[in-house]
C-alpha cells in the first residue's frame, strides 16, 4: 500500500516531525513510515538520532525549492556559504558548506522558523523598501503593501533583485560591481524620482526619503519643508557623527550638500569597499530575533546580554552603552534595534559597526506640529556622554545652516545642562 499521499498531507501542514510522531498520528507503523518517506523525493530528513525530524520541501513560484547563498569578501572574492531550502510551514533549512557557528546561532539543525536572521538585511525595508514593493510586486506575485510580505516574498526579492543589497550575503548569483557615482547637480532629479516612488539604488532601511548613488546613501529635505526642520535634522545627524568620531567612536562618514532649495545628507556605506568588496552587517533587530526575542528596549541592556554570551568584546559593550546615553542626551527617541549594526568577525562573534541615524528625533515634525524645546530627563550611566551632548548642542548653536528656531532649541539645551 502506498502511504506517500497520507504522509505528504500530514507534513504539508507545516510541522517537522519524527518518524515516531508521524507513526502515532497516522496509525502507520514506524518502519513503514520510514520506508515510505525514503521513497518520497520531496521529503527531507533533518538532523540525526533522537533529534531527527522530517519535513516537506516546498516550491516557491517557478523558482525552485533551493537556492545557493554566497558571501562576498572585502577583497571582492565570492565564496559559497551553503544552500537555502524552503520547507512547508515557513521553515527554512540552511545547509552550510563548512562549520559556521555564528550564522548557526538560533537555528536548530540548520532550521529557521521564518526568514533566517542572517539574511534579514536583504529584506526590502523602510521608505526604499515600500517603493520597491510598489514597483516590483506584480513581477514577484506579491502584495503591493510591503507590510503584507512574508518569507517567500523576501526570498524572491533577494534572489531576483539581489545584486546590491545591504551587507555581504547574496541569495543566488549576482554580478559584483561598484555602483557609479552621480554628479551632485543631478541629485535634485533623483530626489524627485524618490518622492514619486522610484528611488534608485539599494533597498536600505529607514523611513525618510532617500536614494543611493555610488557608495553613498543620500537623505534629503527641502529647506522650507516643515519650516526647515527636516533639513535641520540632517545637519544635526551629520554633527552627531562628527562628535562621535572625535570621541573615538566609529560613525558612518557623512557630508552635507546643498543644491538649489534642497539639503542632502550623503552617508558613506560602510558595507562596501571602493574595489567592489563587501562587508557583512547585521542589525541588532536581526540578532535579537535569533537569540533573545526582546523586540525593543535599551541598546545598553542588549549590549550586556551580548557581552555575557561572549558575542561582543568588553570595549564594544562600553561603546554601545556610551552611544546609548549620548543618544538619550541629544533627544534621539528613535534608537530602535534596527538602528544599531554589527559586523560579523571571526566566525563566532560581532563587532559594533559605525553608528548611523543618530538624530534628535524628538524634534521631528509630527501630526501635532513641529516640536519645540523639551528638557532631557534621562539619567546617564556614562558621564562622558553628557559632555559629548554639550559639545553637540554648542556646535549647533553656531551653525548658520540651521533655522533660527532649531538654534534656539540648542541654546536651551546648553542652558539646561549648565543649571
Amino acid at each position: 500500500m502506498n502511504h506517500s499521499h497520507q504522509l505528504r498531507a500530514l507534513l504539508s501542514r507545516g510541522e517537522l516531525l519524527s518518524s515516531r510522531e508521524i507513526a502515532r498520528r497516522t496509525g502507520i507503523s514506524q518502519s513503514t513510515v520510514s520506508r515510505a518517506l525514503s521513497g518520497m523525493p520531496d521529503a527531507i530528513l533533518i538532523g540525526a538520532g533522537r533529534s531527527a525530524r522530517f519535513g516537506l520541501v516546498r516550491q516557491i513560484g517557478t523558482h525552485g525549492t533551493s537556492w545557493p547563498v554566497y558571501r562576498v569578501a572585502e577583497s571582492g572574492v565570492v565564496e559559497k556559504l551553503g544552500t537555502l531550502r524552503a520547507l512547508a510551514g515557513d521553515f527554512w533549512l540552511m545547509e552550510f558548506i563548512g562549520d559556521d557557528p555564528l550564522y548557526s546561532l538560533g537555528l536548530n539543525n540548520g532550521i529557521s522558523e521564518g526568514w533566517p536572521w542572517f539574511l534579514d538585511e536583504l529584506r526590502p525595508q523602510g521608505f526604499m523598501g515600500r517603493a520597491f514593493a510598489q514597483t516590483h510586486h506584480r513581477q514577484l506575485g506579491a502584495p503591493a503593501d510591503l507590510n503584507r510580505w512574508g518569507s517567500d516574498q523576501f526570498l524572491l526579492a533577494s534572489y531576483i533583485f539581489g545584486d546590491d543589497l545591504p551587507g555581504n550575503l547574496m541569495v543566488g548569483e549576482h554580478p559584483i560591481r561598484v555602483p557609479e557615482s552621480i554628479y551632485e547637480s543631478d541629485w535634485p532629479e533623483l530626489a524627485q524620482e524618490s518622492v514619486m516612488g522610484r528611488p534608485p539604488g539599494s533597498s536600505a532601511g529607514g523611513e525618510r526619503p532617500k536614494f543611493s548613488v555610488g557608495l553613498e546613501l543620500v537623505k534629503f529635505a527641502r529647506k522650507d519643508d516643515q519650516k526647515g526642520r527636516w533639513a535641520d535634522l540632517l545637519v544635526a545627524e551629520s554633527t552627531a557623527g562628527e562628535i562621535l568620531k572625535e570621541h573615538g567612536i566609529p560613525s558612518a562618514a557623512s557630508r552635507i550638500v546643498e543644491v538649489d532649495d534642497l539639503v542632502f545628507l550623503a552617508v558613506r556605506r560602510f558595507d562596501r569597499k571602493p574595489s567592489g568588496g563587501r562587508v557583512g552587517v547585521h542589525s541588532l533587530a536581526a540578532i535579537d530575533g535569533a537569540l533573545y526575542g526582546e523586540g525593543s528596549g535599551s541598546w545598553a541592556d542588549m549590549a550586556d546580554k551580548l557581552y555575557l554570551d561572549g558575542l561582543i568584546s568588553p570595549s564594544d559593550q562600553d561603546r554601545i552603552r556610551q552611544v546609548w546615553d549620548f543618544g538619550k542626551a541629544i533627544r534621539n527617541t528613535d534608537m530602535h534595534f534596527g538602528n544599531l549594526g554589527f559586523h560579523p568577525i571571526g566566525g563566532s562573534g560581532f563587532k559594533v559597526a559605525p553608528i548611523y541615524d543618530m538624530v534628535p528625533m524628538a524634534y521631528a515634525p509630527n501630526a501635532a506640529g513641529i516640536p519645540e524645546f523639551e528638557p532631557v530627563t534621562a539619567s546617564f550611566n556614562v558621564i562622558q556622554a553628557e559632555t559629548m551632548a554639550g559639545q553637540f548642542w554648542k556646535r549647533l548653536t553656531m551653525d548658520s545652516r540651521l533655522s533660527e528656531s532649531f538654534r534656539s532649541i540648542a541654546e536651551l539645551h546648553l542652558r539646561d545642562m549648565s543649571v
